[in-house]
């Protein structure tokens, strides 16, 4: 099956677009939220959203296998969809015991791990 992308520049252009749209994902959920704390809804919102933003990293990881040959680096992409999904259930898990405070720590930390990724995606 061919690829819709054309060139490795297209395909680090788009993984640092779709960590971008997950950065826009936290910023919106910060200006709904009020002070530092997020409400429960929020927090729902948020999981909920980057549910389908995990699926798109995903299937981007799986179309850019085709100019990563690098299996190290390969693993690292993985690893950092899996810690993601940890911290997303993290989150999850602490919205449903009602430790909000908790889990707003934990969405700064995504928010951080997004633009670690960013930075580990324009030096690739």
């Amino acid at each position: 099956m061919k690829s819709v992308h054309k060139s490795v520049k297209g395909l680090k252009r788009n993984g640092i677009l779709l960590l971008l749209f997950d950065l826009g994902i936290l910023a919106f959920a910060v200006t709904k939220n009020v002070g530092l704390v997020f409400q429960t809804s929020v927090l729902n919102d948020i999981v909920l959203d980057f549910v389908l933003a995990i699926v798109i990293d995903a299937l981007w990881v799986f179309d850019s296998q085709i100019w990563i040959t690098d299996k190290k680096t390969r693993t690292y992409l993985w690893m950092y969809i899996i810690v993601k999904c940890v911290l997303l259930l993290s989150i999850c898990g602490l919205t449903l015991m009602g430790q909000a405070a908790a889990a707003s720590i934990l969405v700064y930390m995504l928010g951080i791990y997004c633009v670690v990724g960013i930075s580990f995606l324009m030096f690739l």
